[in-house]
């Protein structure tokens, strides 16, 4: 009896330093983590890699459940004009943009530091309107999926900087050309009916695709 009686005492006393640091937490809080209280659970971002294909992009995420899990979005907005070309079927105007929704799972974090790494995986539509100097019009259309991996760290509260690379693919939805108010004197093929695939980064590519993220921003 007294033998069942001491394992029963010493079942308790487990059970209450087990539960020690349960009760420790915050209530109602589930997964604590310092960094969600002194970073925030929401980042805006301006994204670098469009700039140099004539967009200019934002990305917003939240978190969704504790520090691991993050949805977003990340807009572009692409309007430029290259009028600085001598070659006629380089010189084009173009208007569209893209909407990016991911999501977003942080493996591995250093809180005290603000430095995660993270996989990340979404879906993508983007819309442009080319325009060259000979007026031929292009519609693209395209939609898409791709999943990434990288990394974020902190400046200074609340800055931060991430980076990630990966795979994507493509699909044109459509891919129209409109040629009939191109002036019947131009008989340059190309500058008729333009195409946009020469290469993996060009607007009217399908099929597979670098994914590359460089942004810069802030936490709140």
């Amino acid at each position: 009896m007294k033998s069942l009686l001491r394992c029963g005492l010493m079942a308790v006393a487990v059970c209450l330093l087990c539960a020690g640091p349960a009760w420790g937490q915050r209530p109602g809080t589930g997964y604590y983590s310092p960094s969600r209280e002194k970073f925030g659970n929401n980042t805006l971002s301006v994204q670098a890699i469009p700039f140099f294909f004539g967009g200019y992009g934002l990305s917003y995420s939240r978190n969704v459940f504790n520090q691991h899990h993050w949805i977003g979005i990340s807009p572009i907005l692409y309007t430029s004009s290259n009028n600085h070309s001598k070659r006629l079927a380089d010189r084009e105007k173009m208007l569209g943009f893209s909407v990016n929704l991911h999501y977003r799972y942080n493996y591995f974090e250093l809180p005290d530091v603000g430095f995660r790494m993270f996989f990340q995986c979404g879906v993508e539509y983007s819309y442009l309107d080319i325009r060259n100097v000979a007026q031929a019009e292009t519609h693209i259309e395209k939609a898409g999926v791709d999943a990434a991996i990288g990394f974020r760290q902190n400046i200074a509260k609340p800055l931060y900087f991430e980076f990630f690379i990966g795979y994507g693919q493509r699909w044109l939805v459509k891919s129209d050309i409109n040629s009939t108010q191109v002036s019947p004197d131009i008989m340059d093929v190309k500058v008729r009916e333009p195409h946009y695939d020469k290469h993996i980064f060009d607007y009217g590519r399908g099929g597979s695709v670098l994914v590359l993220g460089l942004n810069i921003g802030f936490l709140f």
